[in-house]
């Protein structure tokens, strides 16, 4: 199978400068418009996306702007590659813009060049080789581009609803070796009614929001304060500024304080890597109205007690963990100030022996007889392929022989993807182990020898599977 990384090695270049025009577009979800389901930045995503396949020469059709499917072949069966063109907002602190896709020493950064338009180009150019090579396949080999991967994934639903699911399936959406199970994901909102926002007597919360992703640790949390206790607070502030990792700026504005306290972002499966904004926030909020017993002093309490620096979910009723998959991960992601009072919305990972229900009811539970309503999101149920499957054992043998790496395993992750949604389906890379990718991070990256490595691999294990057997 040397001709595929002879081809792939040629199409280097080309392959690189369709990435950037994919990252290029600004594709973050937003209010449908028209016959556009997820906005504008999103559809002109999916259609440079099939203008790039039809260009190669790959037959393509737009699913009424929810999905792209691009095929080459023919056969009763068929392999699709599923990648996705939606992306989880920039956030902040970049050393390269996040949209202009820029190389410096050989690596490419931009939102989505790892987490997944990078991949999704990949995949096309994996099945070019195979297509150019003119060897035999007894399968249809497909691409699929989804567009709402980050936000619920019924571009899936609406895919399989009008084509039907592929026989088998490989999102190129996590890591190698493989993933062969994914934790369930659930959301779900904390909310605390108060129409006057009363933070403690004489003091206010005027404004407040924190974190772009519920899947993301927040980077940024800002608060507007009027109080009759302005000097009081900010000699807290100046008290708090001594601490470690207390990383936050104020301003007095009239009568008005403002505060913005930063964190580091990662993804919602791994909130224990980040650094949470909005719990910093909530610390020095607590503290200010340490003997108030207002709804939203009661709700901050609650939070710092029960689910700040608490990663496990360790303290709010949802400690669980089992032999597959590890431990629940618990990312509160994105609050706000509403009109009614606060909320907060927490993104979970579970582990795949446990269900959405017991995770929610088991919350509910501990919240009783407290100012905290739960208010139900969505639930994605586990995914689980045995390891001793022919899809996990072909594409782990194609793994093990291309890397050398004969000691690998498949692996369970809390990251959702395209997997969860379809039978017979798995993630299988882009990222190989050790390496950088800072998905749902700052300076999202990827090396791009890696790139052309993990298409090789791409080309090969389709080629494996779309033999007659």
């Amino acid at each position: 199978m040397q001709i595929f990384d002879k081809l792939i090695d040629s199409y280097r270049d080309v392959m690189i400068k369709d990435i950037q025009s994919l990252v290029r577009i600004k594709s973050v979800k937003e209010a449908p418009q028209g016959d556009m389901p997820f906005g504008k930045g999103i559809q002109l995503s999916l259609e440079k996306a099939l203008e790039i396949a039809e260009r190669m020469g790959f037959k393509t059709e737009n699913i009424d702007n929810y999905a792209g499917e691009v095929s080459y072949g023919e056969g009763n069966e068929s392999i699709a590659m599923l990648g996705h063109l939606d992306v989880v907002p920039e956030g902040n602190d970049w050393t390269y813009p996040p949209y202009a896709a820029e190389v410096h020493d050989g690596v490419i950064y931009g939102r989505g060049v790892s987490d997944n338009k990078g991949p999704a180009v990949m995949s096309l150019y994996a099945i070019k080789a195979i297509m150019d090579s003119k060897l035999p396949i007894a399968k249809e080999l497909k691409v699929i581009f989804g567009t709402d991967e980050e936000s619920g994934m019924t571009d899936v639903k609406y895919y399989v609803d009008k084509k039907g699911a592929p026989t088998m399936a490989i999102t190129p959406d996590a890591g190698f070796p493989l993933i062969h199970g994914e934790k369930g994901i659930m959301t779900f909102t904390l909310v605390t009614k108060s129409e006057n926002h009363e933070l403690k007597k004489g003091t206010y919360l005027v404004s407040g929001n924190g974190g772009n992703a519920v899947n993301s640790v927040p980077d940024i949390c800002k608060v507007v304060i009027k109080t009759e206790e302005k000097q009081d607070l900010i000699k807290l502030l100046e008290e708090f500024k001594e601490q470690p990792n207390f990383d936050f700026v104020w301003e007095e504005q009239a009568d008005n304080i403002s505060i913005t306290t930063y964190g580091v972002s990662y993804h919602g499966s791994l909130p224990q890597n980040g650094r949470n904004a909005v719990s910093y926030m909530f610390n020095i909020l607590g503290e200010f109205a340490k003997d108030s017993h207002t709804p939203i002093a009661e709700f901050i309490k609650l939070y710092n007690n029960r689910i700040a620096f608490k990663h496990y979910g360790e303290d709010i009723g949802c400690f669980f963990k089992d032999e597959k998959s590890g431990d629940l991960a618990f990312n509160p992601g994105i609050f706000a100030i509403t009109a009614e009072g606060i909320e907060v919305k927490v993104n979970i990972r579970y582990p795949v022996t446990f269900t959405g229900e017991q995770v929610f009811s088991s919350i509910e539970k501990n919240i009783e007889n407290t100012v905290v309503t739960l208010i139900r999101g969505s639930d994605s149920a586990p995914m689980y392929v045995e390891p001793d499957s022919p899809l996990v054992v072909n594409l782990m043998s194609i793994y093990r022989e291309q890397t050398g790496d004969l000691d690998a395993k498949p692996k369970v992750i809390g990251g959702g993807t395209y997997a969860r949604k379809l039978p017979n389906a798995v993630a299988f890379g882009p990222g190989f182990p050790g390496a950088k990718s800072n998905a749902h991070q700052p300076n999202e990256q990827y090396i791009i020898d890696d790139m052309i490595k993990a298409t090789k691999i791409y080309a090969k294990a389709l080629y494996k599977l779309a033999q007659d057997k």
